[in-house]
């Protein structure tokens, strides 16, 4: 402490009794604190700092799961089948598109719709992935439940000789990963022999998991005719 131009050196501990005037000009007071109390000191801060930092990190986690889980169930999911009733449904022709009938000889909107009368042995579907407009285009990565095994398409099928062969078994799956600027492709196909699931990147192949089979990636879907 200095005081009156007079330097004096007390302990803390001895002072803590006394009045010291700071409203003097030369008054000050210097508290020396013993190096392993401003390591602890420090120590507690960062462990505290730490403290918070996980909580916000935390914090923010569970905000991304959240928000992520939220928009996994804003995204509709739709069936093969469903996308086979779409395909097939009666479609009403716009004015741009009239039918001239020969009956009234007039220009009606029509309608048309799509039938299957004979089924192949193998059957390539092939879902639509990218969507191309005047303004804009998009990758669609709707989620599409494909069945692996009896998909039937019997409700479809107008021909009465073919509906008994309605049922297919999914074989193989082509996948387009990424967006539209640049992107891969991968394939699944189920073997023969041991009717176990391999994945095709490249030059890598690898079993997997039949339960991995059918993504938002699926792009080519090949089913075989059941015998």
């Amino acid at each position: 402490m200095n005081q009156n131009y007079y330097q004096q050196t007390k302990s803390l501990e001895s002072m803590l009794g006394d009045r010291i005037e700071f409203g003097r000009t030369n008054a000050s007071l210097i508290v020396d604190v013993a190096p392993s109390v401003v390591k602890n000191y420090k120590k507690r801060q960062e462990d505290e700092e730490q403290k918070r930092t996980e909580k916000d990190r935390i914090s923010s986690s569970s905000s991304i799961d959240n928000a992520i889980q939220a928009n996994n169930q804003q995204k509709p999911t739709t069936s093969l089948t469903d996308c086979f009733k779409y395909f097939t449904k009666k479609e009403i022709l716009s004015n741009e598109d009239l039918w001239f009938c020969t009956t009234c000889k007039e220009l009606k909107r029509a309608s048309k719709k799509i039938d299957l009368w004979l089924l192949p042995k193998v059957l390539i579907v092939q879902l639509k992935r990218f969507n191309y407009t005047r303004y804009f285009r998009d990758k669609i990565d709707l989620m599409i439940n494909c069945p692996l095994t009896d998909l039937d398409l019997s409700e479809f099928v107008i021909n009465p000789a073919e509906k008994s062969k309605a049922k297919y078994d999914l074989i193989a799956v082509t996948n387009h990963m990424s967006g539209l600027g640049g992107g891969h492709y991968t394939a699944h196909a189920k073997n023969i022999h041991d009717q176990k699931w391999h994945t095709f990147d490249d030059s890598n192949v690898v079993e997997i998991n039949e339960n991995s089979v059918i993504s938002k990636a699926a792009y080519v879907l090949i089913y075989q005719q059941k015998e």
